[in-house]
Parts: C-alpha cells; structure tokens; sequence
C-alpha cells in the first residue's frame, strides 16, 4: 500500500510539468523584452540547425546577448540549459523519423547531428525509455520494472510520456533498492 501510494506520488510529481506545459502556463522572467526576443531568436537558430548547431559563445554574438544571459533566458523561458533544449529537440526530430520507417537508426543520427551511433542511442532512450531500434520495429511501449513484484506493467502511451514515467520509474527502483535491501 505504501509502495503503490509513492509510485502513485512520483508519477504525480513527473506529469505536472508536463500538464503545466501543455496547457502554456509558463510565469514570464524577469528579462527585458528585447531580450526575451533575442532569445527566441536564438531557439529559432537552434531549431534551424539541429544537425550543426553553433556553439554557445557564437550562438550568443549572433543573437546579441552574453552567454550569460542566454544560459539563464533559456531556463527562465524554457525551463532547461541551451545544451538540454536542443537535445531535446534532436530526440523530437529522431523520433518522428524513426516512426517513418524511411530511415535507419544510424541515418537518423547523423541527421540529428550525432558522430556516434551508441552516443546517440544512449540520449534516446534517456529521453524516451525506449531504443531507437524499437521505436524502428513500431513499438510504442515503455516497459515500467518493478523490481520487487511479480509483474511488469506495461503502458501503451505517447513517447513524449515515456520519458517523465521512466524517470519516475528509475525514482521508484531506487526507492525499492532502498527499503529492500
């Protein structure tokens, strides 16, 4: 009962923002407005060059900021490290390739911008909990291990869950590991 009351708790704490997210509350910084347009600017560039993004130093001269403030206006505006947003973008990118069928995993991650084939399989499943191989053979499953049970849940959910619950999940093993052994 416990267990199953701090699964619930951590799956709770994971989806809230995601749930604020989605429903575009985001509290506007205290940056000055010229700024928070340069920034935007500075996404816009990002998104445009996913393969080969610039560098933070150059990506701040571009846009006209510091890196400083390009560091903090991207996790005041979007929550995460200029490094964060774009990976989080490339995986986005890579999963929709990956779901085409078109694509091999290796052709996605040179599209993405990724050398190494392992670096960029690594960075997907962080985000998805699944293996771009899979998300290739069409699954959608994110398999939750509950190392002290009997059972393995399975959820058929969207991807972009799929990286909160197994951030959750990992939460909840070491919970497990804890009280257990």
């Amino acid at each position: 009962m416990y267990l199953q009351a701090k699964i619930q708790e951590l799956m709770a704490l994971q989806l809230a923002p995601i749930l604020a997210q989605s429903d575009g509350l985001q509290p506007y910084p205290r940056l000055k407005a010229q700024t928070i347009v340069r920034i935007h600017h500075a996404r816009d560039i990002l998104l445009s060059r996913l393969e080969n993004p610039p560098l933070i130093p150059e990506l701040a001269q571009l846009v006209g900021v510091s890196d400083r403030t390009l560091g903090n206006g991207f996790r005041e505006l979007f929550g995460t490290t200029v490094f964060g947003y774009l990976t989080s973008k490339r995986m986005e990118q890579a999963e929709q390739l990956l779901r085409s069928g078109k694509l091999t995993v290796t052709q996605v991650a040179n599209l993405v911008g990724y050398a190494q084939q392992g670096h960029f399989a690594i960075a997907f499943k962080r985000k998805f909990g699944i293996t771009p191989v899979n998300v290739c053979q069409g699954k959608k499953y994110f398999r939750l291990l509950m190392p002290f049970c009997d059972c393995n849940a399975v959820l058929d959910i969207d991807p972009p869950a799929i990286a909160s619950l197994y951030s959750a999940n990992i939460a909840i093993n070491n919970i497990c590991n804890k009280h257990f052994n």
